[in-house]
């Protein structure tokens, strides 16, 4: 991670374990970082990559933005170079590494003392 922070990197956690500690050594250390939210094909068929991309733009639409991962399978590119061409207009592509600086200036406005917290009950 500090060679990521060295030159200018970031970090993306695809989560291929649930014991994964890259993202909090990544934040850390001060690299941008940020974490696949879905697993486009899983399953390798259309159905199941389709039901995937709804789950991101679900996903998207609730928490502002979602992190998609994918293979590189025929499939995969297939349907994302279809969908991609047709997104709703709700949605717009940024880029992973804008996505992840992005993540960390609002991590660290968040960690700010004078950032107002609001405890339950206020």
């Amino acid at each position: 991670m500090r060679h990521l922070s060295e030159r200018g990197l970031f970090f993306l956690d695809s989560r291929t374990t649930t014991a994964t500690i890259a993202l909090d050594v990544a934040r850390e250390v001060g690299v941008a970082a940020i974490r696949r939210d879905v697993f486009l094909d899983h399953h390798r068929n259309t159905h199941a990559i389709h039901r995937a991309f709804e789950k991101a733009l679900k996903i998207a639409r609730t928490r502002g933005s979602a992190v998609v991962v994918a293979h590189p399978y025929p499939i995969s590119l297939d349907y994302l170079e279809d969908r991609l061409a047709h997104l709703p207009k709700d949605i717009r592509l940024i880029s992973a590494k804008k996505l992840a600086i992005q993540r960390r200036a609002e991590l660290a406005l968040a960690q700010h003392p004078s950032f107002p917290h609001i405890s339950p009950g206020q």
